[in-house]
């Protein structure tokens, strides 16, 4: 909104799940309104399809979560996320390094950040594979087979007390601000840079006059910020 402001526009907010499609784009239609920005939480469950007519409006989606129509997009870099993980944490840990993912949402985020995990691993690929989880295959026992010192935490997962027990909070590396809770370091997704890249896209694409859904789509990455934990 901020961003907006800046560049001469108003932004008006509203939730898909209040209106028909037909009655959201005559209420658009009425308003004047031609450019939007749609942002589907990536933790919805399954594929997000929408069923809307935008051929009367600018169009560009926000982060992972919308899977069809393919749009003008702005979205978290989570491959570079992953690498520059890597990156940091090799130098202390070695290959003891374990991810820790979210696999039963948006599956597009999730191979993006394995496919990154598998290539940058210092052990290589094969014992990547192995090292790639989820909240429900994390278990004392893996941490012990493997001998895993740094766990690389995406968001929303809460690890079991009995895991933290053996990777203390010390040794995660968190993809979301942490808070008071110490970590070795978090991945700041930058959402402020999100929004703003978002409308400058939408603002370009409105001063250009086009609407529908584009036969060739934009995506643009934004670039995660590695921060020290305490």
């Amino acid at each position: 909104m901020q961003r907006a402001e800046q560049l001469g526009y108003s932004v008006d907010e509203f939730h898909l799940n209040d209106y028909s499609t037909k009655s959201l784009v005559r209420i658009l239609l009425n308003r004047g309104i031609s450019g939007i920005l749609i942002a589907v939480p990536s933790f919805a469950s399954g594929k997000v399809y929408l069923r809307f007519d935008f051929s009367h409006f600018s169009c560009v989606s926000l982060g992972w979560g919308l899977y069809r129509p393919a749009l003008h997009t702005v979205r978290f870099d989570y491959f570079q996320a992953i690498r520059l993980a890597l990156h940091h944490t090799r130098h202390t840990f070695g290959g003891r390094i374990a991810a820790v993912w979210d696999v039963t949402t948006d599956q597009r985020s999730h191979r993006a950040a394995q496919a990154s995990f598998l290539i940058h691993h210092p052990d290589g690929p094969s014992r990547a594979q192995e090292l790639f989880l989820d909240s429900k295959t994390l278990t004392p026992a893996i941490i012990r087979k493997y001998r895993i010192e740094c766990l690389l935490v995406t968001a929303g997962i809460t690890l079991p007390a009995s895991v933290s027990k053996l990777v203390p909070d010390t040794q995660i590396v968190r993809f979301q601000h942490p808070g008071d809770r110490p970590c070795f370091a978090w991945v700041d997704t930058q959402n402020v840079l999100l929004g703003e890249w978002g409308m400058d896209v939408l603002a370009s694409k409105l001063a250009c006059h086009e609407r529908g859904i584009p036969e060739a789509c934009q995506v643009m990455l934004v670039p995660p910020k590695w921060c020290k934990g305490s």
